[in-house]
């Protein structure tokens, strides 16, 4: 969903960034959507991102997780619809998805909401893999370099080390409260990335 006063460059109005062995895109299609959701339905990921959503069973998220580069054309044909935008068009946030860079699988996703704040998880498949400060690096780039946002943020449970390691070596910093901030729950920190130059692809 595009933002106002933020016109993009990029080709067909699709943004894209790799860090590591990430890549952070827009989404083509509901097919897209819908399998970079798939990494957020497992009980550690609905605990850290403070969830409590019903989502789908194991055996269709492993479903998606085999969906990539050379096989994508063929699995739309076993998923009615997947080649539209239904759930796309519905959204109020900016959803990105996430992929391995060696075969396109779906690896995650990032959720770019207007008050800047970024959300992201990795799949399970992709955690422990060092992969995490590339996810959130390629986030804030995607916001600068291709978005013109200068200032985002991510809030993050205390006890989700893994987490803020990865932010902090994103360069993400703590930073003090603001309107957004100001009334975290208990336990919760916010920490913010910023540049002074941010701009449009």
């Amino acid at each position: 969903m595009p933002w106002p006063g933020r016109q993009s460059r990029c080709t067909s109005g699709r943004h894209e960034v790799a860090v590591g062995g990430l890549i952070v895109r827009s989404p083509v299609d509901d097919l897209d959507f819908l399998g970079s959701m798939a990494g957020a339905y497992d009980d550690d990921a609905q605990r850290w991102l403070a969830w409590d959503q019903e989502g789908p069973v194991a055996e269709t998220r492993d479903w998606f997780f085999n969906v990539d580069d050379a096989n994508r054309e063929h699995m739309h044909e076993h998923l009615d619809d997947s080649a539209g935008h239904r759930y796309l068009e519905a959204l109020e946030y900016r959803h990105l998805i996430v992929v391995d860079r060696d075969h396109g699988r779906y690896a995650g996703a990032v959720q770019l909401f207007e008050d800047c704040q970024v959300n992201a998880w990795l799949a399970p498949h992709f955690r422990g893999r060092n992969l995490g400060a590339d996810l959130f690096a390629a986030a804030a780039k995607m916001a600068h370099q291709h978005l013109a946002v200068k200032e985002l943020y991510a809030v993050v449970a205390e006890q989700n080390l893994p987490a803020l390691s990865a932010l902090r070596l994103a360069g993400f910093q703590h930073a003090p409260a603001t309107t957004e901030t100001a009334e975290l729950q208990p336990g919760l920190l916010a920490l913010r990335h910023r540049t002074r130059f941010a701009q449009t692809c």
